[in-house]
């Protein structure tokens, strides 16, 4: 597995030592800027879609989120995102190939190491 930032491009080494052969999705979004700026590589195995299309999607990529979904989900990251309460948010992913998994994420909002908001999540 890799993480990747949208912001550098590069990959980041230690923490992908770290999620080597999970089968989850571990995430990490700016607040301000609602897009994920880290993603790694269990995205594809849950999801079929690689890093790329979550890290450029908008929204903190609930356009992956099944269509009956996709609200609450997006208010639900809203609020988590304005608190500091940890929750556990389950729901349904489409699939690359057009099929819907349901998943279990655990959202939580901190202050990154540069200031900033950031929505961390484990898929």
């Amino acid at each position: 597995m890799r993480w990747r930032t949208s912001r550098t491009g590069e990959p980041d080494s230690h923490l992908a030592g770290l999620l080597t052969g999970l089968d989850l999705i571990v995430w990490a979004a700016d607040v301000d800027d609602r897009r994920l700026t880290y993603v790694s590589d269990g995205c594809r195995l849950l999801s079929g879609h690689g890093p790329e299309a979550w890290l450029s999607a908008a929204g903190y990529a609930v356009g992956l989120v099944d269509a009956a979904d996709r609200t609450w989900v997006t208010e639900a990251l809203e609020r988590i995102a304005g608190g500091d309460d940890r929750e556990e948010l389950e729901y349904r992913l489409e699939t690359a190939n057009g099929e819907t998994v349901w998943v279990a994420n655990t959202v939580h909002a901190v202050t990154g190491p540069d200031g900033r908001r950031e929505l961390r999540g484990v898929i």
